[in-house]
């Protein structure tokens, strides 16, 4: 026999935690692409015009593609929230529509209000999803761990850049 759970939507509060976490992560991974391109011994303005579009235009594609692997992105995953259809909530969203609502991120003022206002943002009620609580069987230490390794190996890279830069001005 076949057993479904009913999973409950996920608080606002989960959400916006998982929201800091991912755009933190996905600012870091800017901050990454910006040191990796810079030339920091010529200086030149077009140059950091260049790899701070190129730095935005990758931010963009992760906040879009974020949920693309099960309907969860790393904050969700860290605080065990997922992102489903919201006629079924067992139901994994099309590729399509997980970047559909995440398209509206670029929005996040009017998104913001409509999720105060409404209880759902517009890329939700455009892809027809919602945020739902699921059980993990691993420990929050276990997923806070795996979740860690990466934001330490970026920050430790923009530390030794900086810490060269530093050195190379003096």
């Amino acid at each position: 026999m076949l057993h479904i759970r009913t999973l409950q939507s996920a608080s606002m509060i989960r959400r916006f935690a998982a929201f800091c976490i991912d755009h933190m992560l996905i600012g870091l991974s800017m901050i990454f692409v910006i040191l990796w391109e810079m030339d920091f011994e010529n200086g030149d303005m077009n140059d950091l015009m260049r790899i701070t579009t190129i730095s935005m235009l990758f931010g963009i594609l992760l906040i879009t593609i974020k949920d693309c692997v099960n309907g969860v992105s790393p904050g969700r995953w860290l605080l065990r929230l997922a992102v489903r259809n919201i006629g079924n909530h067992n139901e994994i969203p099309a590729i399509g529509k997980l970047m559909l609502r995440n398209v509206f991120t670029v929005i996040w003022p009017l998104d913001l209000l409509t999720l105060i206002f409404y209880g759902r943002r517009i890329g939700d009620i455009a892809a027809e999803t919602d945020i739902v609580l699921c059980p993990d069987r691993r420990s929050l230490a276990k997923r806070m761990a795996v979740t860690a390794i990466p934001v330490i190996v970026m920050i430790g890279f923009i530390s030794l850049v900086t810490i060269n830069v530093l050195e190379a001005d003096s």
